[in-house]
């Protein structure tokens, strides 16, 4: 993969259920775009032996990462955020903070069934890559951080499936970011995507979008 230079600073940040493909998705953006990664799940392995995902530890380690997130912003680096941000509040938040440093915003949805994000949490594998720093979920667990999640109903995002490769995920990807200008369509990763492997949902057209649909249309 060629590596893209971004024409503006940028934050990514994502919504999306635990198993979802976010960490899948970071870091292969992150090579394709030479952009650090701050990674909860990485901060949450360092300072928790036993991880409850509770709202008092999201809090200790959201913290952590908006330290981490000034610092490379200061440096004039662009950011990929890597938690779900499951509450609207917390979306807003992240979006008043990159509006006041003159960053573009890009919320990605990665869309899986229920069954595939859990089937993929219960049987993490620290051997794997994306598995290194996420320790497996129970039922309990999955279900508690489910019924949190507030859709990202009336925003703009970026809806991507998290049942296909990257070389899928990619297309619709560099297509908002040549959108936001902060890519040009000369770049050589850029091209037309396929029909039938994108979806994006604007804020006009979201509505209730059910989760447990992959919302991939398929022509």
């Amino acid at each position: 993969m060629r590596k893209s230079t971004l024409l503006k600073q940028l934050l990514i940040i994502f919504f999306g259920l635990p198993g979802s493909g976010k960490t899948f998705f970071s870091r292969q953006a992150s090579e394709m775009l030479n952009m650090p990664v701050i990674s909860s799940d990485r901060i949450r392995y360092e300072l928790f032996e036993k991880p409850t995902y509770s709202k008092e530890e999201n809090q200790v380690v959201m913290n952590m990462m908006n330290i981490m997130l000034d610092e490379y912003i200061k440096a004039g680096l662009s950011v990929i955020y890597d938690i779900s941000l499951n509450r609207a509040q917390d979306r807003k938040l992240m979006k008043d903070f990159a509006k006041k440093h003159k960053l573009s915003t890009m919320l990605i949805w990665l869309q899986a069934d229920n069954e595939t994000c859990f089937g993929r949490v219960k049987s993490r594998n620290p051997q794997k890559i994306d598995d290194q720093y996420s320790p497996s979920m129970s039922q309990t667990t999955f279900n508690n951080i489910e019924k949190q999640m507030q859709l990202p109903v009336g925003e703009d995002a970026v809806v991507i499936s998290g049942k296909h490769l990257f070389n899928s995920q990619k297309n619709v990807f560099l297509r908002k970011l040549s959108e936001l200008q902060a890519i040009a369509e000369t770049d050589p990763n850029f091209h037309v995507p396929m029909p039938g492997l994108v979806n994006l949902v604007s804020g006009a057209q979201a509505g209730r979008v059910d989760p447990n649909r992959r919302n991939v249309n398929i022509s």
